[in-house]
């Protein structure tokens, strides 16, 4: 099995910290110290540059990246050899807070009606928490509309999102036929944080009209897409919401799609991604297909 010096070098590389690594191990503070030393010894290879920012050497950081694939790898296989012979999936993933509130808990209710024996776990991480949690094997996959590094991870398309400036059917602009930039830049912004993924495609709409989320009247940004809706509704702003996310509102006048920025391309690819390294790639694969099926029977 894995050398559980791998399992130290890892953990404390993360935590920086000999006390918090050996509690995370369940470990003594002199035990990770020997791993380290036998470790060093062993390879030959002297592991940090710098003990009290615990920066790597070059022949550190190059076991560091197999060390992680290692554990990962290690992780699995328990997770694989625990699950033999059962009947049911053990699903551990992580969406972003815009999927979770839009699309993705409509799946996930809809999966645990059709396979009520699952054992899922959802995480709401950011982008970084979320590579870092895929490449420590803390979870399976995630569920991401943003750009990834393919150089890291796998990608399974999804769905695309189809999104729209939305306004209340209170503010003046709906009375229009059509809005200009320029009118739209007179009212408050409401938008999710930079980097998440529906804000990037409102970034690179706004560019295209040369603008900027700054050119605004007011900017109000919240992460937080049900807050987000809520202001839009109660008529504190505009802003770019995914359209699935909208329907009922739409349906019971309480919101109105304005005819805007009609150039842009207002569609964003909803992704699963996994590690390069995974050992469950036909279960990805397999879940990938469930989910598209169980979206589009949703959403048709």
């Amino acid at each position: 099995m894995i050398d559980a010096r791998l399992i130290t070098f890892v953990d404390l590389v993360k935590t920086k910290n000999y006390t918090k690594t050996a509690q995370n191990l369940f470990i003594t503070q002199p035990a990770v110290s020997h791993h380290i030393k036998t470790l060093e010894k062993d390879t030959n290879v002297k592991l940090f540059a710098n003990l009290k920012t615990f920066k790597l050497t070059d022949e550190g950081q190059i076991i560091y990246e197999y060390a992680k694939k290692c554990v990962l790898m290690y992780n699995q296989l328990e997770v694989a050899l625990k699950k033999e012979g059962t009947s049911y999936h053990n699903i551990k993933f992580a969406t972003t807070n815009q999927l979770a509130s839009t699309v993705v808990n409509q799946i996930l209710l809809k999966w645990i009606k059709d396979n009520p024996n699952d054992k899922i776990s959802m995480n709401i991480l950011e982008k970084e928490k979320m590579y870092e949690a895929i490449c420590k094997g803390e979870i399976d996959f995630a569920i991401i509309d943003f750009p990834y590094d393919r150089n890291q991870f796998n990608g399974i398309p999804l769905f695309d999102l189809n999104a729209s400036i939305y306004a209340s059917t209170k503010n003046h602009l709906t009375n229009k036929a059509k809005v200009n930039m320029e009118q739209l830049k007179k009212e408050t912004l409401v938008t999710d944080c930079a980097n998440s993924g529906i804000r990037l495609m409102l970034d690179n709409a706004l560019n295209k009209q040369n603008s900027n989320v700054n050119s605004f009247e007011g900017l109000l940004e919240i992460h937080d897409p049900v807050v987000m809706k809520n202001l839009i509704i109660a008529n504190s702003g505009v802003g770019l919401l995914y359209d699935n996310f909208v329907k009922d509102e739409l349906k019971k006048k309480k919101i109105v799609k304005l005819s805007t920025m009609s150039s842009a391309n207002l569609t964003q690819k909803v992704t699963l991604i996994y590690s390069l390294e995974s050992l469950k790639e036909k279960s990805n694969e397999y879940i990938a297909d469930e989910i598209i099926k169980m979206y589009q029977k949703i959403y048709a």
